[in-house]
C-alpha cells in the first residue's frame, strides 16, 4: 500500500501551482519521506526567491545523485550539523558527504557597494570635499583586491595626493583600486569615480569566497568522522562564471586543492536549457574518494534537465 503523503493542502497545492514542471519532475524521485521534507523547506522559503532557488538547486542535486545511482539522506544530523545530502556507503564507495552552494551575480556587487558607501562616509572628514562614484560594467575587468578596503591607508593617501593638484582624467591608484578624476578644482574640491568590472575578478571572488565558506563550515566534522566530503557549486547563469575558469583555479590557481585536504571534489553543475557537469577532483585529499565515482552524472553533461530518465533508456 502506497504511503499516504503528510504535506499539508497548502504545501501541496504551492507544489502543484507554483513550483516549475521540472522541480517536479525532480521531487517525483525522492522516498515519501525525503519528499515531505523537501515540500516542508519549500513551502517555508516560498516568500524569499533566493532561498527558494537555493533549496531547488539542492533537490536538483539530490535528483542528479539518485539518478547516478546513489543512496542518498537529506539533511542527516552529524555533530550537530546538517550537510545537505548524506550518501550512503556501498560496496563502490565509502559514504561521504555533499554541500550545494548557488553562485549568484548580486551577492558580492552587494558586499563591494556597502564597502564602497562606508568609504565614501568617511572620506567626507578630509579636509578637501571629496566625492566617490561608482560605476559598473560588464565590459571593465579592471584588478580588484576581492572588494577589500584598506580605509585608513586609502584616506591618508587620499589626503596627500590632493596636494599634487590632480587634473581631469588622471588616475589615483591604491591598493590595486583605480580612481579616475572625473571633476577636480580647488573651491569644489575632487570627484574620483571607480570603474568595477564584472569580468573575471569579480566572479573569482565569488567562487573563492563559496569554497572557502562550505570549506570552513565542515572541516572539522570531515576531520573528526573521517569522511569525505564533495562540495557541490551551483553556477547559475546570472553569476556569469565560467567553469573552465574555475576548474584552472582549484586545480593551478590560488585556491589549488592542495589548501583543501578536507575537500575531496568540487563539482560545478549549470541547468537550462541543458545540464553541465564537472567534477574536480582533489588529488590532494585527507579522506579518498575514488574520482572516476561521478562518472555517471558527468554522463548527464549536455542532456536536456527534463529528458534524463530517456538518457538512462537510452544508453
Amino acid at each position: 500500500m502506497k504511503n499516504k503523503r503528510k504535506s499539508t493542502k497548502e504545501q501541496i497545492d504551492f507544489i502543484k501551482n507554483d513550483l516549475s514542471t521540472e522541480v517536479k519532475l525532480w521531487l517525483d524521485a525522492f522516498d515519501v519521506e525525503t519528499r515531505e521534507k523537501l515540500e516542508k523547506r519549500i513551502y517555508e522559503k516560498k516568500d524569499d526567491s533566493k532561498q527558494l532557488e537555493d533549496i531547488e538547486n539542492e533537490i536538483s542535486v539530490g535528483y542528479l545523485l539518485i539518478k547516478s545511482g546513489f543512496s542518498i539522506i537529506y539533511e542527516n544530523k552529524i555533530d550537530g550539523k546538517t550537510p545537505d545530502w548524506y550518501v550512503s556507503e556501498n560496496n563502490t564507495h565509502p559514504a561521504f558527504i555533499v554541500e550545494v552552494r548557488t553562485l549568484n551575480s548580486m551577492g558580492a556587487i552587494e558586499r563591494f557597494h556597502k564597502e564602497f558607501i562606508e568609504l565614501k562616509n568617511e572620506i567626507k572628514h578630509l579636509n578637501y570635499k571629496v566625492e566617490l562614484e561608482l560605476e559598473y560594467s560588464h565590459l571593465v575587468d579592471e584588478k580588484m583586491t576581492t572588494c577589500f578596503f584598506d580605509r585608513d591607508n586609502i584616506i591618508l593617501e587620499i589626503d596627500k595626493w590632493l596636494f599634487n593638484m590632480p587634473q581631469v582624467d588622471d588616475i589615483f591608484e591604491i591598493n590595486d583600486m583605480k580612481f579616475r578624476v572625473v571633476n577636480y578644482n580647488c573651491s569644489n574640491g575632487v570627484i574620483l569615480k571607480k570603474s568595477v568590472g564584472l569580468g573575471h575578478k569579480l566572479n573569482d571572488y565569488r567562487f573563492i569566497s563559496a569554497l572557502k565558506e562550505k570549506h570552513s563550515t565542515y572541516r572539522n566534522l570531515v576531520v573528526k568522522n573521517k569522511i569525505p566530503y564533495v562540495i557541490v557549486i551551483f553556477n547559475t547563469i546570472e553569476s556569469g562564471t565560467n567553469p573552465r575558469r574555475m576548474e584552472n583555479l582549484f586545480s593551478r590557481g590560488i585556491i589549488s586543492g592542495r589548501n583543501f585536504p578536507e575537500v575531496s571534489g568540487v563539482m560545478i553543475i549549470e541547468h537550462l536549457p541543458n545540464w553541465t557537469v564537472h567534477y574536480l577532483h582533489n588529488p590532494y585529499q585527507l579522506f579518498t574518494l575514488e574520482e572516476n565515482i561521478f562518472e555517471t552524472m558527468q554522463e548527464f553533461h549536455n542532456v536536456p534537465i527534463d529528458k534524463i530518465d530517456d538518457f538512462i533508456e537510452g544508453r
